[in-house]
């Protein structure tokens, strides 16, 4: 599966690169996440379908929600993102111009989902403070959008809300399908390597919501990779050359090497 190097750029380094209003620094170990991210996500789901993993919703208080939003609702900087990624040089040359390229459509999106409620009447129009509910909601897709770590430790714990999964998919599009692919995967494996394997509880609840599936759909779709798997792997010795004269007797298979013709 390839991965947009926009999109595994924007997840790796976060949101805060493409909102901040200062030149944000960027480190070699990064790009090597991001060469790296195909692999990662294939360790994170093995590891959300192990029965024994531990899962711990990761520390977000690292985000600033107070500036973060106040730079949002700013006009966006382009020039400050431009200065950011001259300094990526010519190893993320790549990853900056696709970063470039992805980041004025996933800004429109954040500032398009602010939650604002607006109260009229014959008087005009009133600014209200919004809902605590719609604000959770917001920053709950913030946090899920905000980094590589943070949405399997909400799959690997069940947390996962039907509203981040789809606005995951929707900002990371092609690492959303690596990473359907890296579940389908990661269970039919543990299927092949025991019989009686069943994804741990919390796990398949995220997987439900991530895939959109009710259990017995879901139930299915595992089921449906599962042999497909299988018959690949049989597949990997092609069977034995038919012999178009096994069933003949000595007679006729010495009357087919005789020539025919004067």
């Amino acid at each position: 599966m390839i991965i947009d190097p926009g999109e595994a750029t924007l997840l790796v380094l976060g949101l805060k690169p493409i909102v901040s209003k200062e030149v944000e620094r960027v480190y070699v170990s990064q790009f090597d996440e991001i060469d790296n991210l195909g692999t990662y996500i294939e360790q994170q789901a093995r590891r959300v379908t192990d029965p024994e993993a531990e899962f711990n919703c990761p520390d977000v208080e690292a985000v600033n929600y107070k500036s973060f939003l106040n730079q949002l609702v700013e006009p966006w900087d382009r020039e400050q993102l431009e200065t950011m990624i001259r300094a990526f040089g010519p190893r993320g040359a790549t990853e900056g111009q696709a970063l470039l390229k992805k980041a004025p459509g996933v800004v429109q999106m954040l500032k398009a989902q602010i939650p604002r409620s607006i109260y009229s009447d014959f008087t005009g129009f009133l600014t209200l403070e919004p809902s605590n509910q719609k604000m959770f909601e917001y920053l709950s897709m913030v946090d899920i959008l905000n980094g590589k770590d943070y949405i399997w430790e909400l799959i690997g714990s069940g947390g996962l809300l039907k509203y981040q999964a789809m606005a995951f998919k929707t900002v990371y599009p092609s690492v959303s399908e690596a990473i359907s692919e890296a579940l389908v995967t990661a269970m039919v494996k543990r299927k092949s390597e025991k019989k009686s394997y069943q994804l741990p509880l919390k796990t398949e609840y995220s997987y439900r919501i991530w895939f959109n599936k009710p259990h017995g759909d879901l139930a299915l779709l595992l089921q449906a990779n599962f042999q497909a798997a299988n018959e690949k792997a049989k597949g990997n010795s092609p069977p034995p050359k038919a012999n178009p004269t096994a069933t003949l007797t000595n007679t006729q298979r010495t009357s087919l090497k005789t020539p025919v013709g004067p």
